[in-house]
């Protein structure tokens, strides 16, 4: 199930077998379609996502922004990826939540200051992951050692 925004074809699901689109209702935000056995379908297609997406396609940063706090916060990684796949990496930084999204695109950027900080966040969330609990800290020494490493690798990563 694809739509064009600005000439630009974006996937919202890949269907399994042709269905055939009813039609869309904005009060719920929902593309409804049905298959050939008359079975009916709904996928979640958030109009204030739509235009947000349409704004940046036109270069429209002054509506985008006035747009982007429509957008449910849970969708922000959708939003980060869509900037991140126009070339707005700045602007996808500043949107995403994702720990590991934002490391990637502040070393992409040369944001230095950033990925570490997020490096930092994300070793202090996985020392309380890790140190919950009394039975959990027992066991918890291999994954913490998996983090670490991982952290390290990270690291090694700014330096190239």
């Amino acid at each position: 199930l694809n739509y064009l925004v600005g000439g630009e074809v974006m996937t919202l699901c890949h269907l399994d077998h042709p269905m055939y689109l009813l039609g869309y209702v904005p009060k719920e935000d929902r593309a409804f379609l049905v298959d050939k056995t008359y079975n009916v379908f709904s996928y979640k297609l958030l109009l204030s996502m739509l235009s947000y997406q349409s704004a940046v396609v036109r270069q429209d940063f002054e509506t985008a922004n006035s747009l982007l706090p429509l957008i449910p916060k849970s969708e922000y990684g959708a939003v980060a990826r869509f900037l991140e796949s126009q070339g707005f990496k700045e602007e996808a930084l500043a949107v995403s939540t994702d720990p590991d999204h934002r490391f990637e695109l502040a070393v992409d950027l040369r944001r230095m200051e950033i990925a570490h900080a997020v490096l930092v966040e994300t070793d202090a969330a996985n020392q309380a992951k890790a140190n919950k609990g009394g039975a959990a800290a027992s066991g918890a020494g291999g994954e913490q050692e998996q983090d670490s490493t991982e952290m390290q690798s990270k690291w090694r990563r700014l330096g190239d």
